[in-house]
C-alpha cells in the first residue's frame, strides 16, 4: 500500500472545491429573498391539463405509496405487538404481511416515480414547443 504524501502548506490554506461551492450557494441564497408564494406555478397548469391522464395516475400512485409507507409502520408495530404473543406462534404471518407491505411500497414508489417523471418530461416538452417555435 502506498502512503499519500502529507498536504503542503499551500493546500492547507486553499479551501476545497466543495467548500467553495457551499459558500457560493449560501451567498446566492442570502441575496435571493425568501418566498412562500406558489402562484407562479399556476402558469404550468395549462401544460399539466394537456397531460391530465398521466397526472391523475401519478397522483394515484403518490397516494398509494404514501399509504403503503404509513402502513409499513403499522404492520411493523403489529408484528412487534402481536407477533410475539403466544410464544411467537404468529410471528411468521406478521413477517409475511410486513414483507408484502414492503414489496407493495417498492412497486408503488417505482410507479409513482415513473409517472411523475413521465408527466414532468412531457410538460417540459410541451412548454418548450412554443419557446422553440418563437426563435
Amino acid at each position: 500500500m502506498t502512503a499519500t504524501p502529507p498536504p503542503s502548506r499551500a493546500d492547507l490554506d486553499r479551501p476545497s472545491p466543495g467548500a467553495v461551492l457551499a459558500e457560493s450557494m449560501t451567498e446566492a441564497a442570502e441575496r435571493r429573498g425568501r418566498r412562500r408564494d406558489v402562484r407562479p406555478l399556476g402558469r404550468l397548469l395549462p401544460f399539466l391539463v394537456r397531460h391530465k391522464g398521466s397526472a391523475l395516475i401519478a397522483g394515484f400512485w403518490l397516494a398509494v405509496s404514501t399509504m403503503a409507507s404509513l402502513g409499513l409502520t403499522i404492520t411493523a408495530r403489529g408484528a412487534i405487538d402481536n407477533g410475539f404473543a403466544q410464544g411467537g406462534a404468529d410471528l411468521d404471518v406478521w413477517f409475511l404481511v410486513l414483507g408484502a407491505n414492503a414489496v407493495g411500497l417498492g412497486l408503488a414508489t417505482a410507479l409513482r416515480y415513473f409517472y411523475v417523471t413521465k408527466t414532468g418530461e412531457r410538460m417540459i416538452a410541451t412548454c418548450a414547443r412554443p419557446c422553440s417555435a418563437a426563435s
